[in-house]
């Protein structure tokens, strides 16, 4: 090739700019979804470019590829034009080399060149002549383009390898474009073809893929995650599945319910305490921070701890210390914390029932858990989860529901989350007689059939926190009338109604009902039946 004079500079600048024009025209003829296929993408772009880049070259170039590193060591050809039968295999020391140094790589004679002597696959593609130049998208080296000519006497000269370069920069932004589109459909394929199940967590629905990602990216930090979701969300499930992807995962899980320890008993059961500490304190106690060492302490409704613990708390955050009660030494444990909460933890910080010291240090990694209703799609999966594991381990016999459970069970809100829906799937699949739960194995209140003031399935905690002590009076009432129908004596009763409440058992109920002041009396069905006579 010879050098090009003025004229040949404005020719080759026009040729550049039919370039642009054509892959702009073509890229303004594609769908507005995206809806083509990449490699095929690729190929028209480099066929575009090549048909002016031909003219250009004339026959010098016989080979043209578009080359992407796929790995650190690997390397794939995206795109690429032929002429003659040696097809489109490239020197993969070469691509190497271009990537490694971000410089391009030209030889106008590969015959008499010292570097490519022993240079096995240049030799073997018997190369005349090539110019390999380096495809960056910023700082990142993603591939290369690469030119060559095989034939006696054609040579790239200095001004073919500026022109090429220049046609380089012309097509990377569309080739970034084309490959972020291919990224992207790489992901969604992914998570199509990932599984449903994730740790102990059921799901297939954006929100829930969204949330099995950032698990994964917490996961290997130390930093302390703060899990917020409504009631019966998972938040354990979310804990448990943080500490199970995390280098903590052979190390020790500790759980703290803070909404169920006394307010007097919580620094103790934290941190422990001394023999002699406090009445009835008759050894040394290790606290639920010292059993996580080195694994991963959940605090459950973080909310619930009082303001003085919270100083101590936020202590053994920053520090990593803490003082057992009585002690006079300090203790030192390698635990990370995972918080959680259903309060609005900033409402609490500006009620100044939170300390906004200690919210910030457990605010580091947020993670928000959707309510089932914002799950669409899952509630098949959850049912089917749900009911495999009740025959497992209750050896129930139902193994799927109907269309037209699924269809009922799809239409509800469930306050209670995903927690509800397991305590109606439970009940319902131990009255199930057969293989599949029907409609008439339902809650009426679930069903349709019957009209319900609050939907059963809630455990008696959810709805005091959420209706307080008269809401949870109103919803005890509630399944005591609906199971009066269907006893046949007080203790019927109460087991019957403990089946409709989430999360019961007989002593429990029985507790609440003293507690609440409800008549259990009234409840009670009456005996019938004929005096015996004599």
């Amino acid at each position: 090739m010879t050098p090009p004079g003025g004229r040949d500079v404005r020719r080759r600048a026009a040729v550049l700019g039919r370039i642009r024009k054509a892959l702009d025209a073509f890229y303004l003829l594609q769908d507005i979804d995206w809806q083509f296929d990449v490699r095929e993408t690729l190929d028209k772009i480099l066929e575009l470019a090549l048909k002016e880049l031909k003219l250009e070259a004339g026959s010098g170039i016989e080979r043209a590829m578009i080359i992407l590193a796929a790995r650190e060591t690997e390397f794939e050809c995206h795109a690429g034009w032929f002429s003659g039968g040696r097809g489109l295999d490239f020197s993969r020391s070469v691509i190497r080399e271009v990537l490694e140094t971000g410089r391009t790589l030209a030889c106008d004679d590969v015959a008499a060149d010292d570097r490519f002597a022993r240079n096995q696959s240049v030799r073997r593609l018997e190369l005349a002549s090539f110019v390999c130049i380096p495809v960056s998208f910023s700082k990142d080296r993603v591939g290369a383009f690469f030119v060559d000519t095989s034939g006696a006497g054609k040579r790239f000269l200095d001004s073919d390898r500026e022109f090429l370069e220049e046609f380089v920069q012309i097509i990377t932004p569309y080739l970034k474009t084309a490959l972020v589109h291919r990224i992207h459909l790489d992901r969604l394929k992914g998570a199509e073809e990932a599984p449903a199940e994730f740790r102990g967590l059921v799901g297939a629905s954006p929100a829930m893929r969204r949330l099995f990602e950032q698990i994964r990216l917490v996961a290997g930090s130390s930093a302390t995650v703060l899990v917020q979701g409504p009631t019966g969300s998972g938040k354990e499930l979310v804990a448990r599945a943080i500490h199970a992807e995390s280098a903590r995962s052979r190390r020790a899980f500790v759980a703290a319910n803070c909404s169920a320890i006394p307010p007097a008993l919580m620094e103790a059961e934290l941190f422990g305490h001394r023999k002699g500490a406090f009445t009835g304190a008759t050894a040394d106690r290790e606290g639920l921070v010292a059993g996580a060492d080195g694994g991963t302490l959940f605090l459950d409704e973080i909310a619930d701890i009082g303001l003085d613990v919270q100083a101590k708390l936020l202590r053994f955050l920053q520090e990593g210390e803490f003082r057992p009660i009585g002690s006079d030494r300090v203790s030192s444990v390698d635990a990370r914390v995972v918080a959680a909460t259903h309060q609005d933890l900033r409402r609490r910080v500006a009620a100044g029932q939170f300390r906004e010291d200690l919210f910030y240090r457990v605010n580091v990694l947020p993670i928000e858990i959707p309510p089932l209703a914002a799950r669409e799609g899952d509630i098949p999966l959850l049912v089917e989860h749900f009911l495999a594991r009740f025959a497992r381990d209750e050896r129930t016999k139902a193994r799927r529901a109907s269309p037209e459970v699924l269809r009922i069970l799809a239409a509800q809100e469930w306050p209670g989350n995903v927690r509800q829906l397991e305590h109606v799937l439970r009940r319902a699949a131990l009255l199930a007689e057969g293989s599949e739960l029907e409609g008439r194995h339902l809650p009426p209140e679930i069903a349709g059939s019957l009209p319900s003031g609050g939907a059963f399935g809630l455990s008696l905690e959810d709805v005091r926190r959420a209706r307080g002590e008269a809401g949870e009076k109103d919803y005890v009432r509630q399944a005591l009338a609906h199971a009066r129908g269907h006893a046949s004596g007080r203790i019927d009763l109460l087991e019957k109604a403990v089946g409709l409440i989430g999360d019961c058992s007989t002593p429990t109920l029985r507790r609440r009902i003293k507690k609440l002041g409800i008549d259990l009396a009234e409840f009670v069905p009456k005996r019938s039946g004929k005096k015996r006579g004599h």
